[in-house]
């Protein structure tokens, strides 16, 4: 990073990172690492058949991980339809409120 003027970077979850390893790295260069979370437990669950995608879980799991220093934001999230009646993002959120 400092060979290329790089003072801070933002990590996000790609290939299968969880929030545990972002915050492994952070934790050990707090000064030039923040986190970016996703529900990554919830996701393993839905694509290994153990549950289904509930969006207060999945909100739950994301506001533990911003309650702990060290994260900065959410990073990349993906929903995938786990059953007949499925809605959107934006409808469950609505349904929430």
């Amino acid at each position: 990073m400092a060979k290329h003027g790089v003072d801070f970077c933002l990590i996000s979850s790609a290939f299968n990172m969880r929030n545990e390893m972002i915050l492994a790295q952070v934790k050990a260069h707090p000064d030039r690492f923040r986190g970016l979370c996703n529900w990554a437990e919830m996701l393993r669950k839905v694509q290994a058949g153990e549950g289904e995608f509930d969006i207060q879980q999945a909100a739950d799991e994301i506001g533990g991980w911003l309650a702990r220093p060290g994260f900065a934001g959410i990073g990349e999230a993906y929903l995938f339809p786990s059953h007949r009646d499925f809605k959107p993002l934006d409808q469950c959120l609505e349904d929430t409120c």
